[in-house]
């Protein structure tokens, strides 16, 4: 009697605590129904590769200013600040212009948000928002898995020509800090829809370097430079080096870069250039893509 009443009791305490997991994972699964900074409800995720609209971070405003008031106090806040401050300042917190620990460790002086603009999160570039929601991940240059260390070291190696970041360095905590806020309330593995993730263009037909050099010095040159160099930020204090970046030559992106794939570059051109009049056709950016594809960079030393 005493064992089929345990047998009882036991059963009824499982599914109990089965009733209750359920009910907690079905309610975790319709956090996107809430309104966010833009007032857009988010798509209701129901599994594993769903997709959202794109939305600001929480406490994110729309040029990309975060309301550290609304952050608890704490270590977090502080590696929040300091993540921020290095994807913006990139040369000036872990380039050749910084002053700390992490000097030298980015050789480009490029800054994180020069190819993922708005501190990562502008829909019409790379986009991060809900980048951090992705890993760990297969790693799609080979074998293994990735984790967000991962994907970061491999910016640090490519886009920045630079050096890993040590995993437990103060540098490497505040940029994981930093992409864990920027993807607060995305779902694991959601994939975030952005005008950049949807855009195509088709490169499958070439592109005409003649015509891009022409177009480039028409519609580029005035910003970047006739020889792609960049222009040179006028405060000195900053620790952004370019208002805007090189895109070829020693202080730009080497040849393992993500912009280095054609593709990538021309949907970038197409969305986004000329900066605040992005009126460029298809077949115009790719062809300025391919003349800056062409054009010499430092070369990747990695696998």
């Amino acid at each position: 009697m005493k064992k089929k009443l345990l047998t009882t009791i036991v059963a009824s305490s499982v599914a109990a605590l089965m009733l209750s997991t359920t009910v907690a994972f079905a309610s975790g699964m319709h956090n996107g129904d809430k309104k966010e900074n833009d007032g857009k409800i988010m798509t209701k995720v129901k599994a594993h590769g769903d997709t959202m609209e794109w939305r600001l971070p929480p406490n994110m405003d729309k040029d990309g200013n975060i309301d550290f008031s609304k952050i608890p106090d704490g270590a977090y806040k502080e590696g929040l600040k300091y993540g921020q401050k290095i994807f913006n300042e990139t040369y000036g917190t872990i380039g050749d212009g910084a002053h700390g620990e992490g000097k030298g460790m980015a050789k480009s002086k490029l800054s994180c948000a020069s190819c993922h603009g708005l501190g990562g999160a502008s829909k019409n570039t790379l986009s991060l928002v809900g980048a951090f929601a992705h890993y760990p991940e297969s790693n799609y240059r080979g074998p293994g898995i990735l984790n967000i260390e991962d994907r970061i070291n491999a910016c640090m190696v490519r886009s920045e020509n630079g050096k890993p970041l040590p995993v437990e360095s103060k540098e490497m905590k505040a940029m994981v800090a930093y992409l864990y806020f920027l993807s607060k309330g995305v779902p694991v593995g959601t994939t975030v829809l952005t005008d950049y993730s949807q855009t195509k263009v088709d490169v499958s037909k070439p592109g005409d370097a003649k015509k891009g050099k022409l177009i480039f010095a028409d519609k580029c040159a005035a910003c970047h430079g006739i020889n792609g160099e960049g222009t040179r930020n006028p405060d000195k204090k900053s620790g952004n080096y370019f208002i805007y970046p090189a895109l070829w030559g020693k202080d730009a992106y080497n040849s393992g870069a993500g912009m280095q794939h054609l593709d990538k570059l021309a949907k970038f051109i197409k969305l986004n250039m000329p900066k605040g009049n992005a009126t460029l056709t298809e077949q115009e950016a790719l062809d300025v893509a391919t003349y800056i594809h062409m054009q010499p960079k430092p070369k990747f030393m990695g696998k």
